[in-house]
């Protein structure tokens, strides 16, 4: 049996000697004292370059809101979900019973698990009341005590898992969202509204 002393040695030696070996492994000059980072290209994902959400599944699979689809990584493999009527995918979020919210411009819906047990998309759009017409880009969704928010420049809406409630914007320009405490607070041009039971809006600023 080694002594204290002659393992603490060994120990040190063994380290020393791993140290070394790493020491030795070049390090391109424009990467020294960088953190570790593995960067995935269009071609290795199937998408396009540029990413809009992401979120993670309560199993642990990475998913990034693309173009016109949803990319799935589980640290092996990616996987293409297809959004049919999709495009320019902003917002996904993912909530605690393990659907996964998407919206883009003048869709959303969510994913659910197929029989296969994999994610496929599952559209809500026709369930969005008619007179709202074309939705226009969806640039927030937001999980809340009380269901998903969507928000976007014509509307924002709340799935109460049977109908959407719809709080008009009908902004021109760019509108966005904040959660705030129990509800949403959404920026337009004129402004900053609160989100109030009943489709109203409560002027904050």
């Amino acid at each position: 049996m080694l002594r204290p002393i002659s393992s603490a040695l060994l120990f040190l030696a063994l380290l020393a000697a791993g140290s070394a070996q790493i020491a030795s492994t070049p390090v391109p000059p424009r990467e020294r004292g960088l953190p570790l980072i593995r960067n995935f290209l269009p071609r290795e994902y199937k998408g396009h370059e540029q990413i809009w959400a992401i979120t993670e599944t309560a199993g642990g699979v990475m998913l990034f809101s693309n173009l016109n689809h949803v990319t799935e990584f589980d640290g092996q493999t990616w996987r293409t979900i297809p959004v049919p009527g999709g495009s320019y995918l902003r917002a996904m979020a993912a909530d605690a019973t393990g659907t996964v919210w998407v919206a883009g411009d003048n869709e959303l819906g969510r994913l659910v698990p197929g029989a296969d047990g994999r994610l496929t998309y599952e559209s809500m759009r026709a369930r969005v009341p008619a007179e709202l017409g074309d939705l226009g880009p969806i640039w927030g969704a937001h999980l809340l005590k009380d269901g998903i928010y969507f928000q976007g420049n014509r509307a924002l809406l709340r799935w109460d898992g049977a109908k959407f409630e719809v709080w008009r914007i009908d902004s021109k320009k760019t509108a966005l969202s904040y959660p705030y405490r129990d509800t949403l607070l959404v920026a337009k041009d004129t402004g900053w509204l609160m989100a109030r039971p009943g489709g109203r809006w409560e002027q904050v600023g």
